[in-house]
């Protein structure tokens, strides 16, 4: 896939290859019947095609009807996957910049050559050029007037495919609920115009003749609902079965057909199309495909009014093939730039204008999360407990409070003051040591009894004391003084602590 534009992934591949086939079969198709036929010119290609595959096959008109199947079964195919997604008003703007852009320009650019006396692309039908002959060709109202004045001779399939548009829109609510139906609905509006052509004059002719070919685009539509699932395999039978006899049907009731082979080559290209259908997951996009598949609707109305002129003014002064090739790289030259300059704009114009009238799409669902298996859990053990004695007072709930965080606001912290003065620590009390307060300490004595202070005798020795004092004494023992470590020895003056700081 390498080479290929990422934006191709998601186009139907064989959809692709069809488109790039199906002009490149009518290009032929017209340069042998129309210029080397009539010119009595014979090549070893074009009897080699002949024998190997137009005459065992019936391909009839060098292959050009297989090319028309092709192009109808496409329409068919694609048109209902895009309609079913878009509005009425958005399907139908769209439609109308895909088609009539293009058409409009090949239908000037052929009357501007004709004027010049240009030979352009003839198919039979009556030649005039006049204001009213070129209205209608822009219009494709040409081909349901009585005498046709046809302009661009390919642009009857343009016909055809308008009809199928037309249809496809005023069913759209109906094919997106109930495909089946619709296309039922559909099978019955080509039958009564089947049977029904000759009863309202000339212009119902016309479209009975063209709504004929419309069987070939609804097998592209049953393709398509059963490869989407919207209808099952066997209704999709009985539905293409129906397709298949109103085809043959409007072979018997002389629509207009040139030879009988256009039955058998519409089955061709059927089988052609399912088996590339079934070929898709293998299909790889490539250039020169996806090239003239994009570019096949210009390659098929410009080879008309662009080669023809090229043949019939060298035919004759350089070699055969040399014309051809010459003929075919202008058709592509062309075909390049009112693809880039037509088309392209037109489908964005009608993108642009149809925006506002986009189909609403529900929004996705999200998934729901997966179900936790249930558990069965086992019962609790019912358990007796006596009714109190009393009775007990109900206790009320408290009030809920709000689940909110404790918000803590920082305390500005006080100024530093960067001198700051000398503090003071003051004096603890002093301390007294064990035995001094095993004296104080007094056991409690009976009511009317005197206190059991504690005596000295001061007839007894007592030893001197540390700083040369007589210390006092209990029951031949010395008590000893409270000592305050803060009164400095031999000066007596009170000394200062360092500060915290």
């Amino acid at each position: 896939m390498s080479g290929v534009d990422r934006s191709r992934q998601s186009r139907f591949v064989f959809l692709d290859v069809m488109r790039g086939i199906a002009p490149v079969l009518v290009i032929y198709s017209h340069v042998v019947a129309l210029f080397l036929d009539p010119h009595k010119e014979e090549t070893g290609v074009v009897n080699l095609l002949s024998e190997q595959f137009r005459d065992p096959l019936r391909l009839e008109q060098h292959m050009g009807h297989l090319a028309v199947v092709l192009f109808f079964l496409v329409s068919g195919f694609i048109i209902t996957q895009v309609g079913t997604q878009e509005s009425h008003r958005e399907f139908g703007i769209k439609r109308l910049f895909r088609v009539y852009p293009l058409l409009i320009a090949t239908v000037g650019l052929t009357a501007l050559l004709s004027i010049w006396h240009l030979e352009v692309l003839r198919t039979g039908q009556h030649f005039e050029i006049t204001l009213q002959s070129v209205l209608t060709n822009f219009a494709l109202a040409n081909y349901f007037m009585v005498p046709q004045v046809i302009l661009v001779g390919v642009a009857w399939t343009l016909v055809i495919e308008v009809i199928f548009y037309t249809i496809v829109m005023s069913l759209l609510a109906v094919l997106r609920r109930w495909a089946w139906a619709a296309i039922l609905i559909e099978l019955g509006m080509v039958l009564a115009a089947l049977l029904l052509a000759r009863e309202f004059g000339p212009s119902f002719f016309l479209l009975a003749v063209n709504m004929s070919y419309l069987p070939v685009v609804l097998l592209g539509q049953v393709t398509w609902a059963v490869w989407s699932k919207r209808v099952p395999l066997w209704a999709g039978v009985l539905l293409g079965l129906a397709c298949w006899t109103l085809y043959v049907l409007g072979d018997i009731r002389n629509m207009g057909r040139l030879d009988d082979a256009y039955s058998s080559t519409a089955a061709l290209g059927f089988g052609i199309f399912i088996a590339l259908l079934l070929a898709e997951q293998v299909l790889r996009p490539t250039k020169p495909i996806s090239y003239l598949a994009d570019r096949s609707y210009s390659l098929y109305l410009l080879h008309g009014p662009v080669a023809f002129p090229v043949f019939e003014a060298l035919y004759g002064k350089l070699p055969l093939l040399l014309v051809v090739i010459i003929g075919l790289a202008l058709t592509v030259g062309a075909a390049e730039v009112t693809f880039r300059f037509v088309e392209q704009p037109g489908q964005r114009i009608g993108r642009k204008l149809s925006k506002r009238f986009r189909l609403k799409r529900a929004p996705a669902k999200e998934a729901a999360p997966p179900e936790e298996p249930e558990v069965e859990r086992p019962r609790p053990t019912p358990v007796h407990v006596d009714p109190p004695t009393q009775p007990v007072r109900p206790v009320r709930p408290a009030p809920e409070r709000a689940m909110r965080p404790p918000v803590r606001v920082p305390r500005p912290a006080p100024p530093r003051d960067r001198n700051p003065a000398p503090t003071y620590r003051a004096d603890p009390p002093p301390r007294r040591d064990a035995a001094a307060r095993a004296v104080r300490r007094v056991p409690p004595q009976p009511l009317g009894s005197a206190p059991a202070w504690p005596t000295v005798d001061p007839a007894e020795d007592v030893p001197p004391a540390r700083n040369g004092h007589s210390g006092p004494r209990h029951n031949g023992h010395r008590i000893a003084e409270p000592v305050n470590r803060n009164v400095s020895r031999g000066s007596g003056r009170h000394r200062r602590e360092p500060s915290d700081d």
